[in-house]
């Protein structure tokens, strides 16, 4: 199958059949990962990445086979549910949410209060870095530094930040 694979109805069909290779080379890549996939996110992937594909076909050119082409989708694909699924909320059950809430509640407290006590330029760099998730790049950006002074001022802030936090837990011991 080389060149377009936009042209006639068995091309197509028979791109197909060939990207029927998508869920086996996903599944093979989440067992490297540790099977952090189910089936059903898994399926779902498969899905994803093969309309992204059927959309893209135009874009194929047939300089490697079409397997060599597919590959990246699939790992892109793959990568981004992971990351996903890194990023969504777990569950607890309502009655341990709701005091787990109320601890939560205290603690950050006392995270923005220990934040204030550091004040800037320290404080500024870990909300950024912690608040808004940007890079050390990013933040030199937005306060006009560079990348490497955002990073010391960072581990600088954050060293801070551990002594209020571990100062704090050794006066809650009992």
């Amino acid at each position: 199958m080389s060149g377009s694979l936009t042209g006639s109805a068995e091309t197509q069909a028979a791109l197909l059949e060939r990207l029927r290779c998508v869920p086996r080379m996903l599944a093979a890549k989440n067992i490297r990962l540790g099977r952090i996939l189910n089936d059903t996110e898994l399926e779902d992937v498969a899905q994803e990445t093969v309309l992204a594909i059927w959309n893209k076909r135009h874009e194929f050119g047939g300089r490697s086979s079409l397997e060599t082409w597919v590959y990246p989708f699939c790992y892109h694909f793959l990568m981004n549910r992971v990351r996903q699924l890194r990023h969504r909320p777990r569950t607890v059950p309502l009655e341990a949410a709701n005091a787990v809430a109320l601890r939560e509640s205290e603690d950050y407290g006392f995270v923005y209060r220990a934040l204030e006590t550091i004040g800037p330029p320290e404080e500024d760099v870990l909300r950024l870095k912690h608040f808004e998730q940007l890079t050390f790049q990013e933040i030199g950006e937005v306060l006009k530094i560079s990348p490497n002074t955002a990073k010391s001022r960072y581990y600088s802030g954050l060293e801070r930040l551990r002594a209020l936090l571990s100062a704090r837990a050794r006066t809650e011991q009992p």
